[in-house]
């Protein structure tokens, strides 16, 4: 008596769920979409004092280029949008749209300028024929000093011929030999100050401060062609944007070519057979109050490694977006057309479950 009453209860209980199961309303199919741009350009900080602009093409969004600027980790990099551009600006292929400010290069670059000005004025004034008039004079001040002590010699030899007959004391000679050996020291000094005068406007010393210009000069080169790099042009035409993709990697600039713009529909391989061009799909955006309605242009199936298994993907162009609902660039597309049953979902995922357990089974 007790064994039918639970077999009773049983079937009863099972009836009410299957009741309810079926009175469930069938939905539309749901599945994630990912905006394409047909062409898209990229600044990202992966790490500091790194940044990598990537040069994506294609719905696939293939690698076209990839650019590396680097920076010392002591350095102080401040990035500054050229004048004009902001969230949504309009820029062509060429245009200058980011700058990197580097405190480090900046300031070498002044203290080169400098440099470079002070070797410029040495060389000059090398090369101005004024040095060359200072030996000139330096000359004339030999020739002078020489003058003036030849001069004293027959003053002196007289005072001592004076001095040997007695008419002049000892005192008077030797106050006038001191006077001579005092013109003698001044040739002395007049002939030393001409050699440093030669020698500062000899070749050696011009090629010296040549060597030393040049050097400056390079190195000031260097630092405005690293300054002149850091001067960002974009090599896409389309629409500047800072919204990230990826919320772990800081998106300095992107630049978004619109035409066209694609929403990639990933669906469910089980849907292969439904999911045909043509069928209409309302598209949500994530973030935005906005809904969108197209039409699947093409499908592919795509297998997924990493996954083990392959997905459906749909391509649906859109066009007359606002931008700021391409810069979020995912959403959730519904196509009304596909209904999904629950019942008869649950009863193949059980049938697939099923043959899945009973494969392992005969393997075994």
């Amino acid at each position: 008596m007790w064994l039918w009453l639970r077999y009773f209860l049983i079937i009863a209980l099972s009836g009410v769920v299957l009741y309810f199961v079926l009175q469930t309303d069938v939905a539309a199919l749901k599945c994630p979409f990912e905006l394409e741009a047909s062409e898209q350009w990229t600044i990202q900080q992966e790490r500091p004092g790194d940044f990598i602009a990537k040069h994506l093409k294609g719905r696939m969004q293939a690698l076209a280029g990839v650019t590396t600027f680097r920076f010392e980790r002591y350095d102080v990099v401040n990035t500054e949008l050229a004048p004009g551009i902001r969230e949504g600006s309009l820029v062509k292929a060429g245009d200058h749209v980011l700058t990197f400010r580097s405190l480090y290069d900046e300031s070498q670059k002044k203290m080169l300028q400098a440099k470079v000005e002070m070797y410029q004025a040495t060389l000059d004034n090398l090369l101005s024929g004024e040095l060359q008039s200072r030996v000139t004079e330096g000359e004339r001040l030999v020739t002078l000093a020489y003058t003036n002590y030849y001069s004293y010699l027959p003053l002196v030899e007289r005072r001592r011929e004076l001095f040997n007959t007695g008419y002049i004391s000892n005192d008077e000679v030797q106050q006038l030999e001191e006077e001579l050996n005092s013109r003698f020291a001044e040739i002395a000094v007049a002939e030393a100050d001409l050699n440093a005068r030669k020698m500062a406007c000899s070749s050696n010393v011009i090629n010296t401060a040549r060597a030393e210009l040049k050097v400056a000069q390079k190195e000031l080169e260097m630092v405005n062609d690293r300054l002149a790099a850091r001067t960002i042009t974009t090599p896409v035409s389309g629409r500047v944007t800072q919204v990230s993709l990826d919320p772990e990697i800081k998106t300095i600039l992107r630049v978004v070519n619109e035409d066209p713009i694609y929403a990639r529909v990933v669906a469910p391989l089980t849907f292969s057979n439904e999911i045909q061009p043509g069928l209409e799909a309302v598209l949500t955006f994530h973030n935005e109050d906005l809904t969108v309605t197209g039409r699947v242009e093409s499908v592919s199936i795509v297998p997924v490694p990493l996954m083990g298994l392959s997905v459906v993907h749909a391509l649906i162009p859109i066009r007359d977006v606002p931008f700021s609902a391409i810069s979020s660039m995912t959403g959730e597309a519904s196509i009304p057309s596909i209904k999904i049953d629950p019942f008869h979902s649950s009863l193949a995922a059980l049938r697939a479950l099923y043959e899945k357990f009973s494969n392992s089974l005969s393997k075994e």
